[in-house]
């Protein structure tokens, strides 16, 4: 073993969940005493730390197994992975469309919050907002997000924000949203169908690597004058989903 100040408490910990995560059933305590070596008052009580932490969790059979906040880790490192590439993206999105304003978001909680954002007054500045969150009625990204998101998910939204105050104003009815949510699925992106909207609104789906939406790129750019709108919807929309398509997503919510 390298160096000669390690704690050897933390050291067998460590060790222990190696032990465990080449386990896909679990392991009892016996097992994993006899694979380190250990006394099993030692073991019992490395794994009484790690259980009461939880990086282990008991299974049903009486084994231990890898807890909740591995997976709280490996979430992290997938999702500031995702938010160093969703940065290098943004960073050429808005070489591309210097006239447009660039979001990504993400879902926390029963919240979209726009993690990033790059504006054509500051198009050199990435800004990281505080508080700002996507409309689930009103927005490309919102859209996207109930057309996209997994069904507990989007049902917490609408217990959060009922359509009758936060939706009907916008849409005829839950069952014209639905329709055009169901358009966004085929499509593989949202984009307001509102009328007088002085910007073309675009968002494009971020997946990880099960298919599941992770996040979304959104655009939002001001309408040409010098161009017909379905021509310039294609450029843009050329532009954003090969890039947002190519975006690693992350592990999970």
């Amino acid at each position: 073993m390298a160096g000669g100040n390690l704690v050897g408490s933390l050291v067998k910990a460590l060790d222990i969940l190696g032990v465990v995560a080449r386990a896909p059933d679990g392991l009892r305590l016996k097992d994993i005493a006899d694979e380190m070596g250990l006394k099993t008052t030692t073991a019992y009580n490395l794994v009484r730390t790690l259980h009461a932490s939880g990086y282990l969790y008991k299974t049903p059979k009486g084994g231990y197994a890898l807890g909740r906040k591995i997976d709280e880790l490996v979430a992290a490192q997938a999702g500031r992975r995702l938010l160093l590439r969703a940065e290098e993206a943004m960073r050429d999105l808005a070489l591309a469309l210097p006239q447009a304003t660039l979001t990504f978001a993400e879902p926390a909680g029963n919240l979209i919050v726009v993690r990033l954002r790059i504006s054509p007054d500051q198009p050199r500045r990435l800004q990281r907002p505080r508080g700002r969150t996507a409309a689930p009625y009103s927005s490309a990204t919102g859209l996207l997000f109930l057309a996209f998101g997994d069904a507990e998910w989007t049902e917490e939204i609408r217990l959060e924000h009922p359509f009758h105050e936060h939706g009907s104003r916008l849409w005829e009815s839950p069952e014209q949203l639905r329709d055009y949510l169901a358009e966004v699925r085929a499509k593989g992106f949202a984009s307001p169908p509102f009328a007088n909207q002085e910007a073309l609104r675009v968002a494009a789906p971020v997946v990880d690597s099960d298919g599941h939406l992770a996040a979304s790129l959104g655009v939002s750019v001001p309408w040409p004058e010098d161009e017909g709108r379905e021509v310039f919807a294609e450029r843009i929309r050329r532009h954003l989903l090969p890039i947002a398509a190519a975006l690693p997503g992350a592990a999970a919510r």
